[in-house]
């Protein structure tokens, strides 16, 4: 986890690198060589940090400050909002997550859908506990060892 976010800061530090060097070497180049930097012209790409599901309680506090620090531009979330879609609400309006939702990366989200199977949070979703699905599931896990 601790690389993934690395590496998407890493790249952030170099595109913003990049655009001073650009403006450097295009006040200092030859109108033949070089076009002058327009920053209204060049957008930068929006960076999404990912992987941050498996922060699990801690998600939204390393996410803030991950954007807020300039890392990415946003924290993009997958499997976590199967198990709890209301978890960006809840930290901002209660400041506190309610634990018994939070993903805890058993990965039967994945797993469902490599084998053919709808993908949704298991065992911490009533509507998908109830599903025929979740008994397919759990003998595809079984068979493989999972």
């Amino acid at each position: 986890m601790a690389r993934q976010i690395n590496v998407v800061r890493q790249v952030s530090e170099f595109i913003k690198g990049l655009k001073s060097s650009r403006v450097e070497k295009a006040s200092s180049a030859t109108p033949s060589t070089f076009q002058p930097f327009n920053p209204s012209t060049l957008q930068p790409p929006i960076l999404i940090g990912t992987a941050y599901s498996y922060l699990q309680e801690y998600l939204p506090h390393v996410a803030q400050y991950a954007v807020r620090n300039g890392w990415t531009d946003m924290v993009g979330l997958g499997r976590m909002v199967l198990s709890y879609p209301e978890m960006l609400a809840d930290a901002t309006t209660k400041g506190a997550l309610t634990p018994k939702l939070i993903c805890r990366t058993f990965s039967d989200c994945t797993t469902a859908p490599r084998n053919g199977i709808i993908s949704g949070c298991y065992p911490l979703d009533d509507h998908y506990k109830a599903r025929p699905e979740f008994q397919e599931l759990k003998a595809v896990k079984k068979a493989t060892g999972a």
